[in-house]
């Protein structure tokens, strides 16, 4: 064979040659000019990889071109927005139902099961900035205005179409939804996001002249094979067929792989050197309590590293796992008077309502607390990789 040949795109009978794939989109391309990628799946009966695949071939032997490419943003639903999706409505539009019902106190708002506390929390103050909603005598919440505004057109607009499955393009919302879809599908923390964005590059496509020609002379393969399969070694029908050309100068369909952090990877690394010695991992949440990141390692309560510009404090609404009541009592204790410890302690009245404070864990030595607390194996190794 020579290298023409081989090559599919000099000699005329390879000119001739052309993939099913290739035929196919070239006579949607011939039919239809100036076809966008979602015209031309809908159209020709290729599935999205198929049509890649014989995209990047003809636009490599040049029997087609790009003319023109736009890249779009696609809006999705995320974690917080699938469960607002199942619940049938948002915490905001939900808060505001509660409210036209009569229930205005925030502790009965957290009683509705159809959303967390810390959701509840993160609603009202949505509520609040756009001034739906203003905080009333004694803590309750009273309403301001009417209706559910820009938080029912998000779910007019944005929950209902993906409901239903259809697509919701970035580019087509109003600007003040658009900006709140954006602020609300961080690029970090996905598993927290309400929605998420992924950008799609939508091309469109041409048969160029050199396409037309070779579709006419083509014959769409006229026959020839493109596997040898063992069924034709063993009747011998190989010696009669026609196999179609390879062409190296066409690119493979294309991978994107994905893979780990380097940063992650490297944690991984390290967690698994130290359980191979034996060590046992301690784990405990981010969102922690002020008892178990600041009292339970008797730091008393009116220390200033627990001033709001040491430690981020969660706001209202946000809860956090008490600590067994035992334990409570012989922290409080100790802080109080020293108790059974030998100490004379800090010598003030222990908050317990402070001690269950939610905030950002700012020690890693939090978990250290925990795992003692919990009638670790002694004696016995743990090991911590606390973000903080």
């Amino acid at each position: 064979m020579s290298s023409s040949a081989a090559k599919g795109g000099s000699g005329a009978a390879g000119e001739r040659e052309l993939h099913p794939l290739e035929h196919r989109l070239l006579s949607f391309l011939s039919a239809v000019p100036d076809a966008s990628d979602e015209e031309i799946i809908a159209g020709s009966g290729l599935d999205e990889g198929s049509y890649r695949r014989a995209a990047e071939w003809v636009i490599s032997r040049r029997l087609a071109e790009e003319t023109s490419s736009t890249v779009t943003t696609e809006v999705g639903l995320g974690p917080l927005g699938e469960e607002a999706a199942r619940a049938g409505t948002t915490p905001e539009l939900a808060l505001l139902e509660l409210l036209d019902r009569g229930v205005s106190d925030p502790a009965g708002i957290r009683e509705d099961d159809r959303f967390s506390p810390a959701r509840w929390g993160s609603a009202l103050g949505a509520l609040l900035r756009e001034g739906l909603v203003a905080r009333a005598e004694g803590g309750s919440v009273e309403r301001l205005e009417a209706g559910g505004g820009v938080f029912a057109q998000v779910w007019r607009e944005v929950y209902s179409p993906l409901i239903e499955g259809r697509r919701v393009m970035l580019e087509e919302l109003p600007r003040e939804l658009s900006s709140l879809v954006l602020s609300r599908s961080p690029r970090r923390g996905k598993g927290r996001a309400e929605f998420v964005t992924r950008e799609r590059t939508c091309r469109v496509l041409s048969i160029t002249d050199r396409g037309t020609s070779v579709l006419a002379s083509s014959r769409e393969g006229a026959g020839a094979v493109g596997m040898l399969t063992p069924e034709m070694i063993g009747d011998g029908s190989w010696r009669e067929a026609r196999f179609r050309r390879y062409d190296l100068d066409i690119p493979p369909a294309r991978i994107h792989l994905g893979r780990l952090h380097p940063y992650r990877q490297f944690l991984d690394r390290v967690r698994r050197r130290f359980v191979s010695m034996g060590f046992v991992e301690m784990t405990g949440p981010i969102s922690e309590s002020e008892f178990w990141n600041n009292d339970a390692l008797f730091m008393p309560q009116y220390h200033p590293a627990r001033d709001i510009h040491d430690v981020y404090y969660l706001a209202e609404g946000v809860r956090v796992e008490p600590p067994p009541p035992e334990v409570m009592e012989r922290v409080a204790r100790a802080h109080e008077d020293g108790a059974e410890t030998g100490g004379r302690g800090w010598g003030y009245s222990f908050s317990r309502e402070r001690a269950l404070r939610p905030v950002l864990r700012s020690q890693g030595t939090s978990l250290s607390a925990r795992c003692l607390a919990s009638g670790p194996s002694v004696p016995g190794k743990y090991f911590a990789m606390a973000r903080c």
